[in-house]
């Protein structure tokens, strides 16, 4: 059986995901340089992953929230949301 934190997630979800990741960067006001210094995340990461061009493994999310001063959350449901 496969760990539930390895399931990939789809293209909208990654787009959904990337979004968030952009909100929140920009409500703190840094730049994804900026934001690459914090967490020691390579900014072009962080540009696909707010482009929503790759995945990130929630470690890796643990890294950007903290460079944020944030801490993310994770819900799970059982049915998508439009």
């Amino acid at each position: 059986m496969r760990s539930p934190l390895s399931v990939p997630i789809d293209a909208r979800d990654r787009k959904r995901l990337g979004e968030a990741l952009l909100t929140a960067r920009t409500a703190v006001g840094l730049t994804q340089r900026e934001l690459a210094e914090a967490s020691g995340v390579p900014q072009g990461k962080i540009s696909r992953i707010e482009r929503g061009a790759t995945h990130a493994p929630l470690a890796l999310l643990a890294q950007l929230a903290a460079g944020m001063d944030y801490r993310i959350e994770v819900r799970i449901r059982a049915s998508r949301e439009p």
